[in-house]
């Protein structure tokens, strides 16, 4: 009865939001630090620059100490090697962002049209860098070197109606400073939602949550001199340039991220935290512990913190918790709003009213820019891991995602890609606020069915090969169809060969002719196949849609019987269960019954009968989208199942 209320609500709830269209939330006004004339026209006027921050000094530093932040280190047991000493000689000399080659050259780019729009906002940013001498200027143009760099100024509005200032270090087109780095030189290691959502569940329902952020991030580090000459840029007729790290450079995260994991890894040995607990997405840093843990994430923060005060780290302060908080049981963390005692997330208003217009505007559209899908697509994929069966909605995203790395390359918005896009609209409308924080990861209970099985590769020559499955108290075979045998192809490779995508057919067949006994509990596929386990675990596989097909009919089946479903590689190739498996899928009825024989399993004569609709999909195995609510539709005929048969599940 608890499922169908729930089930009841959740539909209710589904049709509601189906149609509802949240607002686009309004700009906050924007109110600028300096009083600065407004400017009209291309180039300011001398009343402008007149009243506006002077700093010419070339030489930067760090706003980190290197000489407190090696002491510190040692005091606390630290080894100063690898990425420490890096770190400790970025900080001394400036950073080497790692540009080499023609990129070096002298070029100039323009501004952005939609500076324009910005002028008032992005003169704020740039006084209030040179007034912190993160960067320096105004230069004439007489005093621009003829080495300089210069290169246009981007922008992105704020919801604070602040506008984020970017130096587009992509440009000129082959020329560009990005083009002279090679980004894997300065590899980063993010967190995720995945992450912390791990760390959530690893705390448990009502932990205590905080949160650490670095005001003004980058600007901590300063660069090397040799490299100030290509980080110029051009604003209403005066030449400035940044001395610390810009958000823009391809090297900037890269460099960033080892300087900020040396401060946490710092913390950590300080208050002795664990780090399974932490999760770090560059200058966030958030943590979780269980009320009365010892140490918790109290003394984490403030290990933290002191740390941060020794070695000259700015932390943001607390009176904004979207920014950072204290132990608490609410907050935001990577963008989405948790509840410990609820155990509940949310999007923020504001970011899932933007998120939904842009689904909206991608379901209306024929085709969008590459750098559109690379927004929507990322935000979804930001949000996949907080929905249990997410995973298996996002194949068609990612393909269109992955179609080209030019920003204006026109990409086709396919059936697929929407129907997935209807999908997330839906699910994350009708959630967020009231659903779960999902556990992460899936882990079958022990007392979870176990179930084998095998699959064999398709062949004209050998007859009576398939897939089989067995478990105490049943078994099936079933042998592969005239068209997988007989060499039919899909994506320009043989059916009968694709191992990965036929091992997932017995556990797809397994959940069909044991719904019942599955119903609400758990089950764990032992499979052959390592591939198998890792699509499954993934979602979709991007080479092989066959295989993508059976996940998501596997997902559906489990969905409409309420069951927790895992895969998993056999570990042990002797023991009954996978012998027995193995048998079946070469027809090897004999050596079967043999292996049954030495287990205490109670196996009827004869196999299940495998449904009608997975017969018809075998025989014509090609991509489907529909096929797990296919075999839904026919069981429901005779097995209850969720959303389709609810009158059947109540007499249940």
């Amino acid at each position: 009865m608890r499922t169908l209320a729930a089930l009841a609500f959740w539909q209710d709830r589904w049709l509601q939001m189906a149609g509802t269209t949240p607002d686009l939330p309004i700009s906050k006004v924007f109110s600028p630090k300096y009083d600065l004339p407004k400017i009209e026209g291309k180039v300011a006027s001398n009343e402008f620059w007149a009243k506006f921050p002077q700093n010419k000094q070339k030489v930067g530093s760090s706003l980190i100490n290197p000489v407190r932040l090696e002491s510190l280190a040692r005091s606390i047991g630290i080894e100063i090697d690898g990425m420490v000493k890096t770190v400790i000689t970025d900080l001394k000399f400036g950073a080497n962002i790692g540009c080499y080659g023609a990129a070096r050259g002298a070029s100039r780019s323009g501004n952005a049209p939609a500076c324009e729009e910005f002028a008032d906002h992005i003169s704020d940013v740039i006084a209030s860098w040179v007034d912190k001498g993160f960067a320096a200027g105004p230069f004439t143009e007489e005093e621009l070197p003829a080495e300089a760099k210069v290169n246009g100024i981007l922008c992105r509005q704020k919801p604070n109606g602040a506008v984020r200032v970017i130096l587009n270090m992509s440009a000129p087109l082959g020329m560009s400073v990005n083009d002279g780095i090679d980004a894997d030189q300065f590899p980063t290691k993010m967190s995720s939602t995945g992450k912390w959502l791990k760390c959530l569940n690893l705390a448990g329902r009502g932990c205590y949550m905080t949160k650490v952020d670095w005001a003004d991030a980058y600007k901590h580090i300063h660069v090397n001199d040799k490299d100030l000459d290509l980080q110029w840029f051009q604003w209403k007729g005066r030449y400035f340039f940044e001395r610390c790290l810009i958000f823009g450079s391809a090297s900037s995260p890269g460099i960033y991220d080892r300087t900020a994991k040396v401060v946490l890894n710092m913390a950590l040995a300080m208050s002795r935290f664990p780090r399974t607990m932490v999760c770090q997405y560059l200058d966030d840093v958030c943590a979780a512990s269980q009320p009365g843990r010892t140490p918790g994430v109290r003394d984490f923060r403030e290990a933290y913190a002191k740390v941060a005060a020794e070695v000259g780290v700015r932390l943001a302060p607390e009176d904004d918790p979207e920014k950072a908080f204290g132990p608490r049981h609410d907050g935001t963390v990577l963008g989405i709003h948790y509840n410990t005692l609820n155990w509940t997330w949310e999007i923020p208003a504001d970011k899932l009213g933007r998120l939904i217009h842009q689904i909206d505007q991608a379901l209306a559209a024929e085709w969008l820019w590459q750098e559109q899908i690379w927004s929507l697509v990322g935000r979804i994929i930001h949000y996949a891991p907080l929905v249990r069966d997410g995973r298996f909605h996002i194949r068609h995203l990612i393909k269109a995602n992955n179609l080209s790395k030019m920003k204006k390359y026109k990409v086709a918005l396919e059936t697929g890609a929407k129907r997935q896009l209807a999908f997330w609209r839906a699910f994350l409308l009708t959630s967020s606020g009231l659903a779960t924080i999902p556990a992460v990861p899936i882990v079958a209970p022990a007392w979870a069915f176990r179930c084998y099985t095998d699959a064999a590769g398709g062949s004209r020559n050998t007859p009576g090969l398939g897939c089989g499955g067995v478990l105490d108290g049943g078994w099936f075979f079933q042998h592969w169809s005239d068209a997988i045998n007989g060499g039919m192809e899909c994506n320009g490779k043989r059916v009968g060969g694709k191992m990965s995508a036929l091992e997932l057919v017995g556990p797809l067949i397994a959940l069909s002719v044991w719904a019942d006994r599955f119903r609400c509990g758990a089950v764990v596929f032992f499979v052959d196949n390592a591939g198998s386990v890792c699509i499954w675990q993934k979602g979709y596989s991007s080479s092989c849609p066959l295989a993508s097909t059976l996940v998501a009919a596997m997902a559906a089946v489990a969905a409409g019987i309420g069951a927790t479903v895992c895969v998993e590689k056999i570990t042990r190739c002797s023991d009954p269960g996978t012998v027995m498996a193995d048998a079946l899928s070469k027809s090897a009825f004999g050596k079967f019954w043999e292996a049954a024989t030495a287990t205490d399993w109670a196996l009827p004569p004869e196999p299940e009968a495998v449904p009608r609709s997975i017969l018809r999909w075998l025989a014509n195995p090609l991509p489907d989208e529909d096929l797990g609510t296919k075999i839904l539709k026919e069981l429901s005929q005779t097995v209850p199942m969720l959303g389709l048969n609810t009158d059947t599940v109540l007499s249940k």
